[in-house]
């Protein structure tokens, strides 16, 4: 310390020091920020170190931030900001959207964010983490998975969990009840059964080890936030998204239910089933090159005996599976169910069409089935509502995989002006939040109106400027079965029970800062009461 403050004392040596700490400053912060105004396109304001996005400690939520810069850009196709030091594109044009997603989907082939290689399967295999080949040939591979055949073969068990459902919410009548909590157990149950084999009981024993090992699954929600911005803190700290404990118990699941399955000549024509019978066939093998590291077991020779004689590579694989299906659709048909039942407590008149709906199809039908659900539009019309106004992710973010001209960010009306070259490896994101509340797509964007989603005006409306479950090659793969849970739990709920607003949760909804995904701040209350007339 002592020679340290004897140099610091020394003019000859300081102002050299202090010289090279604000080169540094500038070369590495601030110079980067004037990349865009060098190049002549529009921009959002950076401040050095943090950029465009004042998202670091959770001071808003980052659907809001990419939505504020979509209307700062309003007239333009397109512009920059700047993620920490790194310039980025946001896109609000639908038709360079369409291109970007759909028409030149191998110039945008993969999705801006990381994995560390030392992950194990659970997490690499995860399809949104997925790039290049390993992505197209599981995807390719996993549509069977994921087919009308095998979704209509998953309702019976889905069904099954609605019962459960309906005997729970009998409980909360004439009492207030927290949605989103709900709708998790449900959804929990529901993955439990089809893609895992058992019985949950999250709806009847919320605190059920089933629900607290999904949890350690699930990244901390601060730590995939602070990932946007940082996402290298995932290589130098995976225990940010990981949980060893959590997926060898989730494994230990999947090992014994196909165990049992095949002790006790079983059949069960759910979502596991399935993936043993793609595994068997070869199709969940994903190569260690494109995976970018090594599997956590060794390779060998697929077996092609009995499902109980799995190796432990075509286990993980497995599972790796059914908890992508885990993660991917818990919070996102939970929070799709919470706010549907929220804004229909709020919406008296939209409840009562969606009800009228629902006893008419079950009058026709007799009971809840597939059929029953299938004469349900309005209620198809409710969910992709509810999709619109809290999208489940607000926002897709791309990386170019090689070079590509963005045209002129003006319109033809306007000064017109060049284009510019994208590198290879820049970042591109589309706020999907932001095309969602644009008065010019759907007027009156802050009210819930399920009629923008009916036949007349959605044929009306521009491409691309619903992304509530993405779009392109991309879009969810499990959107339709995430579709049905909500649909069954809701068609379920709006025959028995009334929902009315509470004071504990008012509109608009108040977005969680500290998550990624759209949730609510405090959770989703509504009143329970219970219908004189029962469906």
């Amino acid at each position: 310390m002592g020679c340290l403050h004897n140099y610091l004392r020394r003019p000859e040596l300081l102002v050299p020091l202090m010289v090279l700490l604000v080169w540094i400053f500038w070369w590495f912060l601030v110079k980067p920020l004037s990349y865009w105004k060098k190049r002549g396109i529009p921009a959002i304001p950076a401040v050095p170190w943090m950029g465009s996005m004042p998202v670091f400690f959770w001071r808003k939520y980052i659907g809001d931030v990419f939505a504020s810069m979509y209307a700062q850009l309003d007239g333009k196709k397109y512009g920059g900001f700047h993620k920490l030091s790194k310039p980025c594109i946001l896109v609000r044009d639908p038709d360079l959207i369409k291109d970007i997603l759909e028409t030149n989907f191998s110039n945008f082939h993969d999705n801006d964010n990381e994995v560390p290689a030392i992950m194990n399967a659970a997490y690499s295999q995860n399809l949104g983490f997925l790039k290049g080949e390993a992505w197209d040939r599981l995807r390719g591979n996993l549509k069977d998975a994921y087919s009308t055949g095998n979704i209509k073969n998953f309702i019976p068990f889905i069904l099954e969990v609605c019962e459960t459902l309906e005997d729970c919410v009998s409980t909360k009548v004439d009492s207030l009840m927290e949605l989103k909590e709900m709708g998790e157990c449900y959804t929990t149950d529901v993955i439990s059964s089809i893609a895992f084999g058992t019985r949950g009981d999250a709806l009847l024993n919320p605190s059920c080890k089933f629900r607290r090992m999904g949890s350690k699954i699930s990244r901390a929600q601060a730590s995939r936030c602070l990932a946007v911005n940082m996402p290298w803190l995932l290589k130098i700290m995976p225990f940010l998204c990981s949980s060893r404990k959590a997926v060898d118990y989730f494994r230990d699941m999947v090992k014994e239910s196909i165990h049992q399955r095949e002790e006790e000549k079983v059949q069960r024509p759910d979502f596991l089933h399935v993936l043993v019978e793609l595994q068997r066939k070869g199709k969940l093998r994903i190569n260690e090159e494109a995976m970018g590291g090594e599997k956590d077991s060794p390779s060998k020779e697929e077996n092609e005996g009995s499902p109980m004689e799995l190796d432990n590579e075509a286990l993980d694989s497995i599972t790796a599976q059914a908890l992508s299906f885990f993660i991917n659709g818990l919070h996102t048909t939970a929070n799709l169910i919470s706010f549907s039942l929220l804004e229909l407590a709020h919406n008296g008149d939209i409840q009562s069409r969606a009800r009228a709906e629902v006893g008419k199809a079950l009058e026709r039908h007799g009971s809840m089935s597939q059929d029953t659900l299938m004469a349900m539009p309005y209620l198809d019309s409710i969910l992709l509502e509810t999709a619109r106004k809290y999208p489940p992710s607000p926002f897709l973010a791309r990386l170019a995989s090689k070079k590509y001209y963005l045209p002129s960010p003006e319109y033809e009306n306007e000064k017109g002006g060049e284009g510019i070259w994208l590198d290879e490896g820049s970042a591109v994101v589309i706020p999907i939040l932001g095309l969602h509340r644009d008065p010019e797509y759907y007027p009156s964007p802050e009210i819930f109106d399920p009629d923008n989603f009916s036949d007349k005006n959605s044929s009306k409306r521009t491409q691309f400027t619903f992304l509530g479950f993405g779009g392109g090659p991309r879009t969810c793969i499990g959107m339709h079965l995430g579709l049905l849970l909500a649909k069954a739990a809701i068609a379920t709920l709006l025959a028995k029970y009334d929902f009315l607003p509470s004071d504990k949760s008012s509109l608009p909804v108040a977005l969680d800062p500290a998550n990624h995904t759209t949730t609510a701040q405090g959770g989703l209350w509504v009143k329970v009461s219970s219908l004189k007339k029962k469906y």
